[in-house]
């Protein structure tokens, strides 16, 4: 079976230390995944493009946060048989208890809903969104 924690690069490209870091999996104690220590300096560059990224993601209107939320779950749902197994091997989670999904899709679809409801809210009463939900 191929492991996503071994298999999968990182997704963002850090200097790293010659130290790792290992996963020991609660299912057979074995060695599930090992990875480099990231660097101070790398660490403090991934923190300043994240607040870039938040500060974009700020200026991004609700209804368009929400497909990208939706885009972003239903790609989630998607690796359900990839994800499950990992929680598995990396918390000793018996694979038939994996249905958390079902839970992250009804509470993003309700989070993704009552954002835009609000939006309009605030957009009919003309007065900042935290005023008119008050």
């Amino acid at each position: 079976m191929a492991r996503l924690a071994s298999s999968k690069q990182s997704l963002v490209d850090l200097e790293t230390s010659l130290e790792t870091v290992k996963v020991k999996s609660p299912v057979d104690g074995s060695i599930y995944a090992e990875r480099p220590i990231a660097t101070e300096q790398a660490i403090n560059a991934a923190v300043e493009r994240a607040k870039a990224a938040q500060e974009k993601w700020a200026e991004t209107p609700i209804v368009e946060r929400g497909k990208y939320m939706l885009a972003m779950l239903e790609a989630l749902i998607a690796m359900t048989d990839e994800i499950v197994p990992e929680i598995a091997w990396q918390m000793g989670r018996p694979v038939r208890y994996g249905g958390e999904f079902g839970g992250v899709r009804e509470r993003t679809n309700y989070m993704v809903e009552i954002a835009e409801a609000a939006t309009a809210l605030a957009e009919t009463s003309g007065k900042p969104l935290a005023d008119a939900l008050t």
